[in-house]
């Protein structure tokens, strides 16, 4: 096929999409045929479609005409006498002797006579009695009043009240700072063992607790340019103890802080214990500390 017999195929597909899409109520009509001639036409370019582009649009087609077979479909009363409304409409009068013609509107209680009288022959066709609110609602309405409780405030026992207690400069301790004291400590340890193992320094076999707590001390050394990680030969971070930079170093961008992060599980934990034999910590295993619930002194 030739590209201007290509673009023509085009062409007729798009004009039978356009008017399936303009004309979706037609086409449903029972007594219209166009649908069933949009299939036929489109059955027949069908057979001079040969690449993806027109395929693609007969596709789109056959989606919607799909749609609308559907749908026609639904409505079709197989075994079962057309309804029409309007043949309806005519017996109806009939039935109520109504008036054809406008001049005769004189005879309204006999025309209210005649619907009753529908009514009670369209009653004997119902499955269920008529319900009292149909379309008029209920016969009476009670607005539902909402039951509001308040909550009475809570009120606690006399005797299990206690008074705030009164601070002064005498009851204020103020606690050393146990934080830069670590760091000194585990710095002078660093100092007599370097270079050493850094999982092995930090590591204690009998607390994971403190295990993560000289990791966060080690850390400060880090910050304050005091250590350092050295790769040796086997791949092993070593921990050593540096010079700290002077202030013009650090302006002048010679020293250069590379942030690691290291995500001290319980899993990674016990397999440096395991990898490395640990039996003994470096750094020793410091003393809980321990606090009063019932001691008037605060510790800041």
């Amino acid at each position: 096929m030739s590209s201007i017999d290509k673009r023509d195929l085009r062409k007729r597909y798009r004009n039978l999409i356009n008017k399936v899409q303009e004309s979706r109520l037609e086409l449903v009509d029972e007594e219209n045929n166009n649908l069933y001639e949009t299939i036929t036409t489109a059955n027949d370019l069908f057979s001079s479609v040969d690449a993806p582009t027109e395929a693609t649009l007969d596709a789109l087609l056959l989606t919607k005409t799909v749609d609308l077979a559907s749908i026609k479909a639904r409505q079709l009363h197989i075994g079962r006498p057309k309804f029409n409304i309007e043949l309806f409409t005519k017996n109806i009068k009939q039935f109520l002797n109504y008036p054809t013609s406008h001049s005769n509107v004189t005879r309204i209680q006999e025309i209210d006579t005649a619907w009753s009288r529908l009514g009670k022959l369209a009653s004997n066709c119902e499955k269920q009695p008529a319900s009292l609110n149909l379309m008029v609602g209920p016969l009476s309405f009670r607005k539902k009043e909402r039951n509001i409780q308040r909550r009475e405030r809570l009120q606690k026992a006399p005797n299990v009240l206690t008074q705030p207690t009164m601070l002064n400069e005498r009851n204020i301790t103020t606690q050393e700072n146990n934080t830069t004291k670590n760091v000194l400590h585990i710095s002078r340890l660093l100092q007599a063992h370097q270079p050493v193992n850094f999982l092995k320094f930090i590591t204690n076999p009998q607390s994971y607790p403190q295990t993560v707590e000289n990791l966060f001390y080690v850390s400060f050394l880090f910050k304050e340019g005091k250590a350092a990680l050295v790769e040796n030969e086997s791949g092993i971070l070593m921990l050593e103890t540096r010079i700290p930079p002077t202030d013009d170093q650090v302006v002048a961008g010679e020293i250069r802080n590379i942030q690691l992060v290291l995500d001290m599980t319980m899993d990674l934990y016990e397999n440096i214990i395991k990898e490395y034999n640990i039996k003994e910590s470096i750094i020793p295993t410091r003393a809980p500390v321990e606090t009063s619930t019932n001691s008037n002194t605060w510790y800041g």
